[in-house]
């Protein structure tokens, strides 16, 4: 595990991001796998709150424009995880 300082920044979202390390070559079973590292390693403890999908999780955009998420690739994390706030 990380050895924990003491937090100077307290309150910032802290988060896990796909893309500087896999950019698309990521898929569910991944995305499970860093979020059960941020627990085993500590990281969820000093402040980590959240798995990003930075990119590569759309499919398209739809009629009226708007980006849809593929929910084929990704159907468990993205509808099951989906935030409450929106």
């Amino acid at each position: 595990p990380y050895q924990l300082l003491p937090c100077t920044l307290c309150g910032f979202p802290y988060s896990w991001n796909s893309w500087n390390k896999f950019a698309c070559d990521i898929s569910e079973d991944l995305i499970k796998e860093m979020a059960d590292a941020m627990v085993s390693t500590g990281l969820a403890d000093a402040g980590y709150k959240y798995v990003n999908l930075d990119d590569c999780w759309q499919k398209r955009r739809n009629v009226r424009g708007i980006i849809e998420a593929d929910g084929k690739r990704y159907v468990h994390i993205i509808y099951s995880t989906r935030s409450e706030d929106g």
